[in-house]
C-alpha cells in the first residue's frame, strides 16, 4: 500500500524531496499534494530549472493549482495551515524553516 504524502514547503528542500521521489519512481510513496505561497506555475517553473541541481526532464503541466508531473497530479495548497486529511494525504513532511518565537 502507499503513503499518500504532503510536502509542507516548496523552497529548496521541498523540491528536492518532490525530485527525489519522482526520480527514483519510489514504489511507498506517492505525493499528493504540496503548500506554499508560491502560484503553480512558479513552483514548476523552479522545479524544472533548479539553480542547484540543473535542469529536470520530467514532463509538468499546470492546471489550476494542481500539478502535473509525468503521470502524478499534485495538488498545490496556499493555506498557512492546511487541512491535510482533506487533501488525502496521510503523511505531511515539513520542508520549511519555522519562524524566530
Amino acid at each position: 500500500m502507499r503513503v499518500r504524502v504532503g510536502i509542507d514547503g516548496a523552497g529548496r528542500l521541498g523540491r528536492q524531496l518532490l525530485r527525489t521521489i519522482v526520480h527514483r519512481h519510489e514504489p511507498d510513496y506517492d505525493d499528493v499534494a504540496l503548500r506554499d505561497a508560491a502560484p503553480a506555475g512558479e513552483i514548476a517553473r523552479r522545479l524544472l530549472h533548479d539553480s542547484t541541481h540543473g535542469r529536470w526532464d520530467h514532463r509538468i503541466e499546470v492546471a489550476a493549482e494542481h500539478l502535473g508531473v509525468d503521470d502524478r497530479t499534485i495538488r498545490v495548497l496556499h493555506e498557512d495551515h492546511p487541512h491535510w486529511a482533506a487533501a488525502d494525504v496521510e503523511i505531511g513532511v515539513m520542508a520549511r524553516l519555522l519562524p524566530d518565537r
